[in-house]
């Protein structure tokens, strides 16, 4: 079942409201009253197909461990919560919004995506989700540095064509959304989208 979707925000891309989704669909279905930090990584995780999760596959990050890891960080359940008919941003949701976007603007795009969450995640390294990542090797700046890897690895003829090996989770990044939809795929693939990535469904 699709989780009840985010009131677009401008500027957001398609699977970062997704991972909002999922964060306070979990919230609810655990009766949980705010959706945290710890929920957004789930949701993150859970979303799967963002840059993001291609750094942590591309790092061979045991999603399954790192998931029960951040469950072990979250309340005790209650009774679960009737899911509202629409959702509204909570005020922790703004938070990681407002850091995410500084992450976004600091490495100078337009949109931002899910990997701008995890960042906002990973810079307080006290946070719960920094903390199981650490654990598993990913940090704030191994993070950064792999994302503008990918940004600035750019396609001469095609998918495939480079002027540089690309690193381990962009070539998984193009596996998976060789074909993402509509006019986007051949926008995903462009040397513009790795300076400026696409803000619909590649991230």
């Amino acid at each position: 079942m699709m989780p009840t979707s985010m009131p677009r925000r401008p500027y957001v891309t398609t699977r970062t409201h997704e991972v909002f989704a999922i964060a306070h669909d979990l919230a609810e279905h655990l009766g949980h009253d705010d959706v945290t930090p710890v929920h957004i990584a789930l949701g993150l995780l859970r979303e799967g197909r963002s840059i993001a999760a291609a750094i942590l596959h591309g790092r061979s990050v045991p999603l399954d461990v790192v998931e029960r890891e951040l469950e072990a960080h979250l309340p005790p359940p209650g009774a679960p919560r009737v899911p509202p008919r629409e959702r509204s941003w909570t005020p922790s949701d703004e938070h990681v919004l407002e850091q995410a976007t500084v992450e976004a603007r600091e490495l100078g795009t337009e949109f931002f995506g899910c990997e701008h969450v995890m960042l906002a995640l990973l810079r307080d390294a006290t946070s719960a989700p920094a903390q199981v990542l650490a654990h598993h090797g990913v940090r704030f700046d191994d993070a950064r540095t792999e994302i503008l890897r990918i940004y600035n690895t750019r396609p001469t003829v095609g998918p495939q064509s480079f002027h540089r090996r690309p690193s381990n989770a962009l070539v998984q990044l193009q596996a998976r959304y060789h074909h993402c939809g509509e006019a986007a795929s051949e926008k995903c693939l462009s040397a513009a989208t790795f300076v400026r990535p696409c803000a619909r469904e590649c991230r």
